[in-house]
């Protein structure tokens, strides 16, 4: 029998709801600080995948009240990796453009590891430009769409809860939490298992294609044939509603123009690039616009922060890695994404550092979404985009915008420290800055967006 065989027999052993209310119980219930196979794989961009590749494959018409084991689950892990091996993609990728591939197929894991109240801080405070365009797509105030998540949250600590129906969310008295509210949420954020591999199929994918391709990002919510829905993984919900609202305007206003879609895209850049201001002013009071400095025509970086001896120059870019990025049989996006902002980005610090007259520099290119491994990205750029204007200085390094928001979250003292650390380090073993900054014991919850969080539970309190 081959893998592929092998696997659907597997996978038909339950129905996909089934499968999916595995996902809940796993990310309930297990410890993920710990280090076991299993602590490691009931993480969400595991959960995803099973959840994914369950609802388009399973051939199980029977719902029961029998969960998978945790066995099970493991071994639907491990024949998943076997059988979509077979398919040769991620294989492909490796052998074809080395390391740099690790970017692509490991950028999910660190997706899902921000502090709630960073995330749904970020929701509030960077979105806040486009509460109309949230209303229109959603039928939502952007504050209500935060007390529904945190609704279905509180739903899912109950051990016994595993689906709901919409009147379970509802409370008198919020406002938020009313009955044409909640079924306006569940309108936008679910789909139902038929729609969700008719959305696949519209899109060019089949069942016979296993490897995921995370549709749930779109639809984190399932809705049931008896009007119950399930949350396979309530970090991919908050991920999707939150961290990932640029793609859902993206798509809304895709449909109805094309020209508004571009039009968000580059105002999008500038909200971000004043979200990264707001998040430092907060910390350093000596910051000086780097076109102050920078003779006029020159490139230039964003802003500067002046602190004693130290300068970290600061470059935001609006770099977000599609959906499917990891599943393509090439790195051509990949690479006209790094041309088009990470090496504009080295080019803007590094001239900025020339007119900086501190004794230490340091500069961080600061991105939209997430970018993992970042030795292997500059080893990439300094081969493969080599420029006689740019360095790719070691000093310089690229870090995702919940990083950042967890960096801003201590005193200045502390983050100069925690940068010069981080920075030191050789670009081989920098990892990540957030996984530093946690061994570090530093502050995680960002007091702005803290403050922008609790502002919505008083409200409707």
């Amino acid at each position: 029998m081959n893998k592929k065989k092998m696997f659907q027999e597997f996978v038909d052993r339950y129905h996909s709801i089934n499968w999916l209310a595995k996902g809940v119980d796993l990310e309930r219930r297990i410890d993920r600080s710990q280090h076991s196979d299993l602590s490691i794989k009931a993480s969400a961009e595991f959960i995803i995948i099973m959840a994914d590749v369950a609802l388009r494959i399973s051939r199980n018409n029977y719902i029961t009240r029998k969960l998978p084991t945790d066995q099970e689950y493991l071994q639907f892990i491990s024949l998943y990796i076997n059988s979509s091996n077979a398919d040769g993609i991620q294989a492909k990728l490796i052998r074809d453009y080395g390391m740099l591939a690790l970017t692509l197929i490991t950028f999910e894991q660190i997706k899902f590891k921000f502090p709630l109240a960073n995330i749904l801080g970020r929701l509030l405070c960077l979105y806040e430009d486009y509460s109309n365009e949230i209303r229109e797509m959603t039928g939502l105030e952007i504050r209500e769409i935060v007390t529904i998540l945190l609704a279905i949250n509180a739903f899912y600590e109950e051990p016994k809860n595993f689906a709901f129906l919409a009147e379970y969310l509802e409370i008198q008295g919020y406002d938020a939490l009313q009955p044409e509210r909640i079924s306006a949420f569940l309108e936008h954020f679910s789909i139902n298992i038929k729609g969700y591999k008719e959305k696949l199929r519209d899109l060019g994918f089949d069942r016979e294609q296993l490897y995921s391709f995370r549709l749930l990002e779109r639809y984190p919510i399932i809705k049931n044939d008896d009007r119950s829905y399930i949350v396979p993984s309530v970090d991919a919900l908050f991920y999707s509603a939150a961290q990932n609202m640029y793609n859902h305007l993206l798509e809304f206003l895709g449909k109805k123009d094309q020209k508004l879609s571009g039009a968000f895209q580059d105002q999008l850049g500038i909200s971000f690039e004043n979200y990264v201001r707001q998040l430092t002013n907060r910390i350093f009071k000596n910051v000086t616009e780097a076109k102050a400095i920078v003779p006029k025509g020159s490139l230039n970086a964003e802003f500067i922060i002046n602190h004693g001896d130290t300068a970290v120059v600061i470059e935001a870019k609006k770099f977000v890695l599609k959906r499917d990025i990891a599943f393509k049989n090439s790195i051509d996006e990949l690479d006209t994404l790094l041309e088009r902002h990470i090496k504009k980005a080295y080019r803007q610090i590094e001239k900025t550092f020339k007119h900086v007259h501190q004794t230490k520099k340091m500069g961080l290119i600061v991105i939209f979404g997430e970018l993992n491994a970042n030795s292997s990205v500059v080893e990439y750029m300094r081969e493969k985009h080599k420029d006689p204007d740019i360095a790719y200085l070691d000093n310089i390094a690229i870090i995702s915008i919940g990083s950042f928001e967890v960096l801003m979250a201590n005193d200045a003292n502390e983050v100069i420290h925690a940068l010069e650390e981080f920075l030191l380090a050789s670009v081989d073993n920098r990892g990540d800055l957030f996984l530093r900054l946690d061994e570090m014991g530093m502050e995680m919850i960002n007091p702005l967006l803290n403050k922008a969080f609790l502002e919505v539970i008083r409200i409707d309190d």
